[in-house]
């Protein structure tokens, strides 16, 4: 973060996390837990329950580091922030894509009152480079990004 205000000669800017399939899964982990440092987010054919990859092993750890587990007991001063955050989670029905994880976190924030927006882009959506570019290029292209 440090490099990102100084490169950009602007201490305290909002910064967009962005990132496709594990990616993604950092991208909404980093400004779910830092509200205020990030801004903006756009996950691409994410997975926001680590738990399949854990062999059953959980600790508190774990459990802070998986939003389908944290983001429920968020405080409402965290919730306040992260209104003010742009979320965008996006989705497909092309080859290799899973559209649950995505819906998982969406009905968790959407529990909590957290606004986000789930982009199905359906056939037009996969889970590899070819998709994720096009997705990304959308997003950047919207007025205000």
């Amino acid at each position: 973060m440090p490099f990102i205000y100084d490169h950009c000669q602007s201490p305290g800017i909002g910064i967009t996390t962005t990132g496709a399939s594990l990616g993604a899964y950092h991208a909404a982990n980093s400004l779910l837990k830092q509200p205020t440092v990030f801004r903006r987010c756009l996950a691409l054919s994410g997975v926001y329950d680590l738990r399949r990859y854990m062999d059953g092993d959980y600790d508190d750890n774990f459990y802070y580091n998986n939003p389908v587990d944290y983001v429920p007991g968020l405080s409402d001063a965290d919730v306040r922030e992260l209104a003010k955050d742009d979320i965008r989670l996006v989705i497909g029905t092309g080859p290799w894509e899973d559209r649950g994880p995505t819906h998982q976190l969406s009905e968790v924030l959407s529990a909590r009152g957290i606004g986000h927006s789930v982009d199905d882009w359906g056939p037009e959506g996969g889970h590899d480079w070819p998709f994720w570019t096009r997705q990304m290029d959308d997003f950047i292209s919207r007025p205000g990004s």
